[in-house]
């Protein structure tokens, strides 16, 4: 199987492609190979990886595999130590290289267990290993390549996929030890990709696996102090599930050598298909328009206190296009009675009265997408209590219990698609969207966001790797009614029409004077506040195939003030507001993601990220089409563009032909004078005068 991959993938390169690739093995302890951009050195003892280079003679940007293999496995069972490259010594029955001239390829055997396949390429190197388990117990990770080791003291900058848009992290991260790993696919890892600049060089090692099954990773940034001073690693782990005797193989994992991050993320777009994937014009067809132009209203009807009758008698007041999102609209409270979602509370009507709402928003040009959780069932919902034992339904564990989980004081299960009764059940939920009370769209909560797990489920056929692979083809198979979920991933780009959230979730209060990015967002938890800054490598990847929305049950970005519009702007989200009788401490905001959605915001939605750069300390530059965004993060002074000066945390939005130009400012607007104050303008030129469409100051 490996020996047949290898054919087909050398079969696959232009011969081109392996020009200027230089082998030398004359020294006594290590192999190395060159090409325009970088020099590998491998240990010719056991293949490990000592060092990486920009180029010959230049700094090490990595010092090589912290525990000395290049790949290594590890075990379910803790009597099982770890076992690795480094176990193999060069000899008769251990370890073995071969070069091949004509391919620029080399092959790493390790008796008969493992083969490493290296192809290099003038501007990167791909590795592809493959390992039969004959070690006696199960495998559950493979790391490979095995913890990278770097110098803490070197990073200018490193690059994660760390919630949308994904994160830049900053020395300072480094210097104080801190430590984060993820798990792709998930919220905390969108992508399998890490990148680095370091010591005057730049590194990115992303996997290349654009069809099949997706192969969770564990990924990210390790501080190593304890173990050698003044370094960290990258690991990079496949979570694997392989029995004694089986063999598995990991994708392609490439290492890129000085290339920006913006150019590496675009080749992992490129590389991994998503670039092919159903663009969202394509997928929302005549209707795009209307739906770019659509900012997210949230209607908590427990909180809103009125009834689906009542509800619609207020529609008059939210101008369409705008995405109305019910939730708190089924019996009992929040985190309760799921996956049963309909029949309605009959506090607040009937099923009838529910479509009644439905049609009349839809009447008056309004979307409506509801709430539901098809991933997390409450044990005490008529769904779970249909069968005898829960345990039929969840997720199990290895030693075959159901997965619980609580939020707040509300206790359920992780439903399992292994299961027959959950696979009905939630086909029947979306049956009901479609038929009972036919909807626009259906928010899917967790899909996007939960991390990969197992799921020991015996109704599963005994994949326990499945878990992301099934609920991506639940999207897949529901995909016509318009999904979208929770956060997001690169693979739910193809099937999913929206994602909800953004490193600004967990924030709780706007004062980034203080806290630059917001009280306890989720940036600061992981990374430290001041350590980090929002970068776009989620909207490089796949803003053109989906909406970008925050949190769509999260108060303070759609309860907001400047900087989430500044954000909107920068990064391509689409504004969010509350049902306007909710309370508000920003009560402008709702007139102004009123305004700015439909005029503003819509002109960069579904949009491929052309530019991306820091223009002076502080300020940044985004371009999606023709449309340049300024966005000032100085919370403190504000930044003169021109004829324009743009508030403390503002922006200002321009198309290249000048007809639009709008944003946040104080003090001049084209020229002329502003009174005291923050002023949200839109201008349109029209007949060469420049009229102001809306106009907010406070």
């Amino acid at each position: 199987m490996f020996r047949f991959y290898a054919v087909l993938l050398i079969a696959a390169v232009a011969p081109a492609a392996f020009g200027q690739i230089e082998f030398r093995d004359s020294a006594p302890d290590r192999l190395v190979v060159s090409g325009h951009s970088y020099e590998l050195a491998l240990s010719k003892t056991n293949g490990a990886i000592l060092d990486i280079r920009e180029k010959p003679g230049a700094k090490p940007l990595s010092l090589g595999s912290r525990n000395g293999c290049l790949w290594a496995a590890t075990f379910q069972s803790a009597k099982l130590p770890f076992h690795g490259g480094c176990n193999y010594p060069a000899g008769r029955d251990g370890f073995h290289y071969g070069w091949d001239r004509a391919r620029s390829t080399l092959t790493l055997t390790y008796s008969g267990d493992a083969t490493v396949l290296i192809e290099f390429h003038p501007a990167w190197f791909d590795l592809k290993l493959s390992v039969t388990n004959h070690f006696g117990a199960t495998m559950s990770g493979v790391l490979f390549p095995a913890d990278l080791v770097f110098e803490a003291g070197s990073v200018e900058a490193a690059y994660f996929p760390y919630y949308l848009p994904g994160v830049r992290i900053k020395p300072a991260f480094f210097a104080s030890h801190r430590s984060l790993v993820s798990v792709y696919p998930g919220t905390r890892a969108f992508a399998d990709y890490v990148a680095l600049d370091i010591g005057g060089g730049r590194l990115a090692i992303y996997t290349v696996n654009p069809v099949g099954r997706i192969q969770p990773v564990q990924l990210g940034f390790r501080g190593d102090a304890k173990n050698r001073p003044g370094t960290f690693c990258v690991p990079h782990t496949f979570q694997v599930w392989t029995a004694a005797g089986a063999n598995y193989e990991t994708p392609i994992v490439r290492v890129r050598i000085g290339e920006t991050a913006e150019q590496t993320i675009l080749a992992y777009r490129m590389e991994n298909g998503i670039d092919r994937y159903p663009s969202l014009a394509a997928k929302l067809g005549t209707l795009f328009p209307r739906v770019a132009a659509a900012p997210l209203v949230k209607m908590d009807f427990k909180a809103m206190r009125r009834t689906f009758r009542e509800a619609a008698a207020y529609l008059d007041r939210i101008p369409a296009p705008a995405i109305l999102h019910p939730v708190a609209y089924w019996p009992r409270n929040f985190d309760q009675n799921y996956p049963d979602f309909l029949p309605p509370d009959p506090r607040l009507g009937t099923q009838e009265d529910f479509l009644a709402f439905v049609r009349e928003a839809q009447r008056r040009g309004l979307f409506v997408m509801p709430y539901t959780n098809p991933t997390w069932w409450d044990a005490e919902s008529p769904a779970a209590r249909s069968v005898p034992d829960v345990a039929a339904l969840a997720l199990q564990t290895e030693d075959g219990k159901p997965k619980f989980e609580s939020y707040g004081p509300n206790r359920g299960f992780v439903a399992s698609l292994h299961s027959p009764e959950v696979r009905a059940r939630l086909a029947r939920l979306m049956q009901q969207w479609r038929e009972e009370v036919p909807v626009d769209f259906v928010l899917n909560d967790q899909i996007g966001s939960r991390s990969w797990l197992r799921d020991f489920n015996p109704a599963g056929s005994g994949d326990v790797q499945s878990y992301e692979d099934d609920w991506l083809e639940f999207t897949r198979r529901h995909a016509g009614q318009w999904l979208m979920t929770e956060d997001g991933c690169d693979r739910l780009a193809a099937t999913e029409t929206g994602f909800t959230g953004s490193l600004l979730t967990r924030a709780r209060a706007w004062d980034p004077a203080q806290i630059r990015w917001g009280e306890d967002s989720n940036g600061n938890r992981a990374f430290g506040a001041g350590a980090w800054e929002p970068y776009p490598l989620g909207v490089w990847l796949f803003h053109d195939k989906v909406l970008f929305y925050h949190h769509d049950l999260a108060t303070a970005t759609m309860n907001a003030g400047i900087e989430v519009l500044t954000w909107d702007a920068a990064f391509g989200f689409s504004a969010g507001y509350l049902w306007p009788e909710l309370r508000t401490s920003h009560p402008e905001w709702t007139a102004i993601a009123q305004a700015f959605q439909p005029a503003v915001l819509s002109r960069l939605t579904g949009k491929v990220l052309s530019e991306y750069r820091e223009i002076a300390p502080d300020v940044y530059e985004s371009r999606f089409g023709d449309v340049a965004v300024t966005a000032n993060w100085n919370a403190d002074k504000p930044y003169a563009a021109g004829r324009y000066t743009i508030a403390p945390s503002g922006c200002l939005v321009r198309s290249e032909d000048g007809n639009l130009v709008a944003g946040a400012f104080t003090g001049e607007f084209d020229g002329a004078p502003l009174s005291g104050g923050i002023h949200y303008l839109i201008a349109t030129r029209a007949n060469g005068r420049l009229q102001i469409r809306f106009d907010s100051a406070r």
